[in-house]
């Protein structure tokens, strides 16, 4: 019975020791509002519409208090919208560069 209790009261206090990632909501947030532009909409609609779909989880977990997994897929959300911005980046100079060697 001891042997339980050891095992359980350190899963508890650590569970409800977890506080809101409020720094990496607010960075997914950030993330969101950069990338949601007519260029992603052109080029990326999947991947926007991927990124909203784990937005909303996100936003599910932490009404949850499920806050590891809101952090998680905040993490996840703000690392894709880099990636993705870079996409972007890389598009719009493959486009120049067509531009130019067109001429």
């Amino acid at each position: 019975m001891k042997l339980l209790y050891f095992l359980l009261v350190p899963l508890l206090v650590g569970c409800s020791a977890m506080k809101p990632p409020l720094k990496d909501i607010s960075n997914a947030k950030l993330a969101m509002v950069k990338i949601d532009n007519k260029k992603t909409k052109t080029y990326f609609p999947k991947e926007l519409k991927k990124l909203k779909y784990q937005f909303k989880m996100m936003q599910n977990f932490m009404n949850d208090k499920r806050y590891k997994d809101a952090k998680f897929l905040a993490q996840e959300i703000r690392t894709d919208s880099i990636l993705l911005q870079k996409k972007i980046n890389l598009k719009e100079i493959l486009k120049k560069y067509k531009a130019k060697e067109d001429r």
